[in-house]
């Protein structure tokens, strides 16, 4: 993590007593981070162009020689992002890794911020990003797991509602790109929504799981829960029965059942008296 270096963690702690933010933002803290650095708006776009160089080639590190041709690439001024501009300022530094001499970025989350910052102030947001992060290659489509860091700090950001909208639909397009990764990132994300895209959010990772006979991630179980309308819990009751074999019932029984604790144990209204009782004793029965 960035912040077991006490630089960051110095400018955290800062960063939460003049803010005082009653639920913590990794993208907030990082805007405040390079603040401290980098106000000057053209500057601030070339450092963000020179992350873009970076997380295009999914790499933290180049060799000193590639790094100077690539500042001259961005129209870097000469007095800024050198070496130890950005060595001072805790960005990056020269150092030895495999017995070679790299330049290396102090933490990938860095870039990954930077680029999703540069993204924001593109006149095309959705379509910039999806130049980076959507392979279109012989008829398939597919998301490009290297770009979630980005993705996260979008979905963190002041755009995260167009960002998640965007997100679910393409994932309902192509569900084939429905992973734990970005299954976890809906989940997170979700309780923000309105009702309608959290309706989506639901059916879409629970059909995935569901077809695919596999298990729910743990800690997608208990916030899926949240997610629940009159709809999805209706379902959820249906697919508690005996399925074709003991696999499907197995693990289609057990993602329905993890659902509905999360529903007991955050009281959900959705649950009557009668219907509380009524799974207390199934889940028994499933034990």
């Amino acid at each position: 993590s960035s912040l077991s270096d006490e630089v960051y963690l110095k400018y955290l702690i800062d960063s939460l007593e003049k803010k005082k933010p009653l639920i913590f933002n990794r993208y907030d803290f990082y805007k405040y981070f390079i603040d401290q650095i980098e106000k000057e708006e053209n500057d601030r776009v070339t450092l963000q162009q020179i992350a873009l160089e970076f997380e295009k080639r999914q790499s933290d590190a180049v060799t000193p020689g590639e790094y100077t041709v690539l500042l001259q690439t961005v129209n870097a001024s000469a007095d800024r992002f050198d070496f130890s501009w950005m060595e001072k300022y805790h960005l990056g530094k020269v150092k030895e890794r495999d017995n070679k001499k790299l330049f290396i970025w102090d933490h990938h989350t860095l870039t990954e911020f930077l680029v999703a910052e540069y993204l924001l102030g593109t006149k095309n947001l959705l379509g910039e990003f999806q130049k980076l992060a959507i392979l279109e290659q012989q008829g398939i489509t597919a998301f490009k797991p290297s770009w979630s860091g980005v993705l996260r700090f979008l979905m963190e950001s002041e755009k995260r509602s167009e960002i998640i909208s965007w997100l679910v639909g393409f994932l309902e397009k192509c569900p084939d790109n429905l992973d734990d990764n970005l299954s976890e990132l809906l989940v997170y994300k979700a309780t923000e929504q309105v009702p309608k895209i959290k309706t989506r959010i639901f059916k879409l990772i629970y059909e995935s799981y569901f077809k695919r006979i596999v298990w729910l991630p743990v800690w997608a179980r208990n916030r899926l829960s949240k997610l629940v309308d009159g709809k999805s819990y209706k379902r959820l009751k249906e697919d508690i029965k005996e399925w074709s074999n003991k696999t499907e019932t197995f693990v289609r029984r057990g993602n329905a059942a993890s659902i509905i604790e999360g529903l007991l144990e955050n009281e959900s209204k959705i649950l009557t008296n009668t219907e509380k009782k009524f799974w207390r004793t199934k889940l028994i029965d499933f034990a």
